[in-house]
């Protein structure tokens, strides 16, 4: 199967990368990001399986969401992380 083949958090981090440039400069082994990074590779993942086995319309949408708050989360930690210090600031 195609998620025991892969590495969940180097995947993850790539598609999210697409969709966040800025998450290119956070490196993958922050505390947080590497289970954002595996999360979001198999949301993805599984949410392809779904739309390609034509599921309910319900499931999708669920993924979707889930998707969509893991983007909003990782855009949240991309804003409040400080390349240069290595950390997060929560000031924000």
């Amino acid at each position: 199967m195609l998620r025991d083949r892969i590495n969940h958090v180097v995947h993850g981090r790539a598609l999210l990368a697409m969709r966040i440039p800025e998450i290119r400069e956070v490196r993958g082994t922050q505390p947080g990001f590497s289970d954002l990074f595996e999360s979001y590779s198999l949301a993805v993942i599984h949410l392809n399986a779904l739309t390609a086995r034509h599921a309910p319309r319900s499931q999708i949408d669920e993924y979707k969401e889930l998707i969509s708050n893991l983007e909003e989360e990782a855009a949240y930690f991309v804003r409040n992380y400080s390349p240069m210090h290595g950390k997060f600031d929560w000031a924000d």
